[in-house]
Order: C-alpha cells, then sequence, then structure tokens
C-alpha cells in the first residue's frame, strides 16, 4: 500500500480508469461529501462504483468506523477529477 498526501490509503488497482457517462451523471450530486450524514442511497452508490471502479467484489464496509468508506470516496473522487 502507498499513502497518498491526503494520509488516505491507496490499496485498489485502477484497471479502468475512469468512469462512464452515466457513473459520472450519478456520482455528481455525492462528489463533494466527505463527512456528515450519508444516506443508504449513497452509501449503497459508494459501494457499487468502487466495486465496478476497482475491480473487485461488491462489499459494503461496516458502517461503525467511516474510515473504510472515507477512502473510496476519495478514489472515487479522484477517478471523477474533484
Amino acid at each position: 500500500m502507498s499513502a497518498e498526501t491526503s494520509g488516505i490509503l491507496s490499496s485498489f488497482s485502477m484497471p479502468k480508469g475512469q468512469m462512464t457517462k452515466e457513473q459520472r451523471q450519478r456520482w455528481k450530486p455525492y462528489a463533494e461529501l466527505l463527512s456528515g450524514n450519508m444516506t443508504e442511497k449513497h452509501y449503497k452508490l459508494i459501494c457499487e462504483l468502487h466495486a465496478d471502479l476497482y475491480a473487485h467484489k461488491y462489499h459494503e464496509p461496516c458502517t461503525c468506523s467511516p474510515k473504510r468508506i472515507k477512502e473510496w470516496i476519495y478514489q472515487i473522487n479522484k477517478i471523477y477529477g474533484v
């Protein structure tokens, strides 16, 4: 694993390297969200997009600690271009 300058670890490969137009449209309203309350719909979108973009099995991390989901948001935003 390598540390990003933001302090978030990046441990997934990025085989696709870009989002589809449909994925970009779905992600756009959430692109800036890094804190605060998250809806179940947003949580599932993060899990779905991350699994597709980083080529891993769909997985919903435990919501008891936001560390993993914040990493995923950062990684999705990195592809999105935020």
